[in-house]
This record gives structure tokens, C-alpha cells and sequence, in this order.
């Protein structure tokens, strides 16, 4: 309550730096998000509705099945993940088990390794945009996939027989206007949390918390890594200007991307809450993924040195 107020106080003393950054939030949403996302959520649900998931896990099913312990429909989703990025693999998730083809178990261990980022954001904004420099972000994203894989392992918990649900039907009846509607109500979500973490983050920087830290490299990146766990794509354009060994800020852009910020993980969680997982699960799997991926990332990065 009390931080609430504070922040309420904040935007009634200076309106128009926060009006501002909600339009900062709205352009960011409108320009990058819903051009990149839309078509994604779109047809990702319509592959789901035409029976996809299904196809696919009769293919590779059995291998992701002894892997991590989970359902054959762990493979759709962990590909739609890679390609898509977040927070799509939540989304399926969501969907096949409001669709009866997944239980709470196992929409619990899919979780673990089908929260990823998508090669375009990566490649695309990180490595164009961000650091101009694509050999980078190709192995960010390799060291931040391999994490996603590894986590899985983690998690992956007792085997369950799971084939019965392959022979479930689907519903496809008026799918074309469902999926319209559903990616629609989707995207408005996803607006909601980034011009709401785009605000939270502005009230952070503004509010003074981060100045007591020194202003030196360390401080620079702590405050980085400070804004990134709010919002992931803020703290990867700070630490990309501060002059960090190439092996550290190669390890900490892929523990960010991995972490993938308190926005992108509230986003997340109110597709997995369907599935009745606890938000604490997601945040314990999304943590140790992101260990992982700092690891990864550090070691890549010696190697490349």
C-alpha cells in the first residue's frame, strides 16, 4: 500500500513524465510487440485447433517423452516456444490443458523448458539494434536455448502415462472467430503489462533507489541487472553501454533474456495460473534456468575470447 501511494504521489508531481512513459509503453507495444506477436498468437492457435500438436508429437513425442518424463505434446510446444518466443509456450500450454489434452503434472514440466525467447528479438533486436553485432547474439541465443533444454531435466520429476491423450479430439467449431477473439484478448493483456513494467521501471530510475549505488562499472551493471529483472529488454540496452569483459556481459544479457523480467513472467503467469501452477513454481523455474543460461553464457564467452 505504502509503495503504491508513493508511486501515485510521484506521477501526480510530475504528470507529465509518466504520462510520457505510458506512451513510451503504448508506442513500444504498438510499433514492435503486436506486429511481431500477433501473427504468432494467431496461427499458433490455429495450428493447436486443427490438431497440430498432434501431428507432432506422433513424430517426436517418444524422444521429449523420455527425456523430461512429460507428454508427447511437450515437443509441439517446446517448438512453437523456440520460434515464437514468449510468452507462447505459456499460452499453449494454457490451451491444451483447457482443451483436456494436458494435466496440472505435466503442464508443470513443459513449463520448465518451453519459456523462451524467439530468434527474432534476439537476433533481430539484441543483435541489429541493440549491440550491432550478430555473432554475439547467435550465441546468446544458442546458451540461452541449451538453458531452456537443460531445465527441463530439473523438473522433469516421476513418469507418467500420458499416450491417452493423444486420442483426444479436438474442437475446431467456429475456430477462425474463436482464435480472432482469443489472440485479440491476448495481445490487450500483453499491452497492460508492458505499458504498466515500462512505468514501474520509470518510477525506479526516478525515485532514487538505484542512486546509492557507485558510479563505476559494477554500479552501472548492478543497476542493469536491477532494471532487466523488471523489464528484460531496458536492462540488456543498459548493460550493452557499459565497457564489461565480453565473456561477463555475454553471460548476464543471457541470464536476462533467460529471466526474461517481472513483466514477461507476470505475462506468463496469468496463462499458466489456468493450468492451477502456483506462481512461485514458475518463478523457481525461470531462476534456475537463468543460473543456467549465466553459465552457459560466461563459459561461451571464454571460449570465444
Amino acid at each position: 500500500i505504502v509503495l503504491t501511494v508513493i508511486a501515485l504521489v510521484m506521477i501526480v508531481i510530475h504528470p507529465e513524465i509518466y504520462i510520457q512513459s505510458t506512451k513510451n509503453g503504448l508506442i513500444v507495444f504498438t510499433a514492435s510487440v503486436l506486429p511481431a506477436l500477433f501473427p504468432f498468437f494467431f496461427f499458433s492457435t490455429i495450428l493447436t485447433k486443427l490438431g497440430a500438436p498432434l501431428a507432432v508429437a506422433k513424430i517426436f513425442g517418444k524422444p521429449f517423452g523420455k527425456l523430461f518424463n512429460a507428454s508427447p505434446l511437450s515437443a509441439y510446444v517446446f517448438f512453437m516456444s523456440l520460434i515464437c518466443g514468449y510468452p507462447v509456450g505459456a499460452k499453449l500450454i494454457s490451451e491444451l490443458y483447457a482443451s483436456s489434452l494436458l494435466d496440472k503434472e505435466n503442464c508443470k514440466k513443459i513449463a520448465s523448458f518451453c519459456s523462451t525467447s524467439g530468434p527474432l528479438f534476439i537476433l533481430g533486436t539484441l543483435g541489429i539494434t541493440v549491440f550491432n553485432d550478430k555473432s554475439f547474439a547467435i550465441v546468446v541465443l544458442i546458451c540461452h536455448y541449451l538453458s531452456a533444454f537443460l531445465n527441463g531435466f530439473i523438473y522433469r520429476g516421476k513418469k507418467t502415462n500420458t499416450d491417452a491423450v493423444l486420442n483426444l479430439p479436438l474442437d475446431c467449431n467456429d475456430f477462425l472467430s474463436k482464435t480472432i477473439c482469443n489472440s485479440t484478448l491476448s495481445m490487450l493483456n500483453l499491452c497492460g503489462y508492458i505499458v504498466v513494467f515500462n512505468l514501474i521501471i520509470d518510477l525506479v530510475l526516478n525515485s532514487g533507489i538505484l542512486s546509492c549505488l557507485p558510479n563505476t562499472d559494477f554500479g552501472f551493471t548492478a543497476q542493469a541487472l536491477i532494471c532487466g529483472c523488471i523489464e528484460m529488454t531496458r536492462g540488456c540496452m543498459m548493460l550493452s553501454k557499459i565497457s564489461i569483459s565480453k565473456f561477463l556481459k555475454c553471460g548476464l544479457i543471457t541470464f536476462l533474456v533467460s529471466i526474461s523480467g517481472m513483466g514477461i513472467l507476470c505475462q506468463s503467469m496469468s496463462f499458466l495460473s489456468k493450468c492451477r501452477i502456483k506462481a512461485k513454481t514458475v518463478v523457481l523455474q525461470k531462476f534456475t534456468q537463468s543460473l543456467i543460461a549465466l553459465a552457459l553464457g560466461i563459459t561461451a564467452g571464454l571460449l570465444l575470447k
